[in-house]
């Protein structure tokens, strides 16, 4: 059965909406306010009506690697500056002489340090979903969506009365 949870990629469409609402006019966030449940209910159904056409579901799930990355420099002493600490370093070395980079060798006095960093990626894994199941949640959510949008009318027209652009 299709999972009815708001996924990562609508909490994004979701996020992104509040963005612009901030910069957005007195009027559209007065008509955005009024409309959260529908906007919410219309993501949901979509997410539903793609799962049926491609006739399975995708579930997202995050992985994370670790890269090396430029973190400061050192200047060639092992001393570390820009708000780094030794502790960020990772790789060979012979102990608390300085010579902490490239396997106990000095590092060269102008390359940067480098630390290893976690990036999180979100991927996409196909799942199997009950159609039937599905495609009577998607018909609950389009009969919801149609009342919120009757609903949503009345405080959109209020909205442009109150806020003329």
């Amino acid at each position: 059965m299709a999972d009815m949870n708001l996924r990562p990629a609508s909490l994004a469409g979701l996020a992104f909406g509040l963005v612009l609402a901030a910069c957005s006019t007195p009027q559209e966030r007065c008509i955005a306010d009024a409309t959260h449940d529908l906007t919410v209910v219309t993501t949901l159904a979509n997410g539903l009506q793609a799962d049926l056409v491609r006739g399975y579901g995708l579930q997202d799930s995050q992985v994370v690697t670790s890269v090396w990355r430029p973190c400061g420099f050192d200047g060639g002493y092992g001393g570390g500056y820009g708000g780094h600490d030794d502790h960020h370093h990772h790789g060979g070395g012979s102990g608390g002489d300085g010579n902490h980079h490239h396997g106990g060798r000095p590092p060269h006095p102008y390359a940067p340090d480098m630390c290893m960093e976690d990036v999180v990626h979100t991927i996409q894994t196909p799942v199997a979903i009950d159609l039937v199941a599905t495609r009577h949640q998607l018909d609950a959510l389009r009969r919801k969506q149609a009342e919120l949008s009757r609903a949503a009318a009345p405080q959109i027209a209020q909205c442009q009365a109150q806020y003329p652009e």
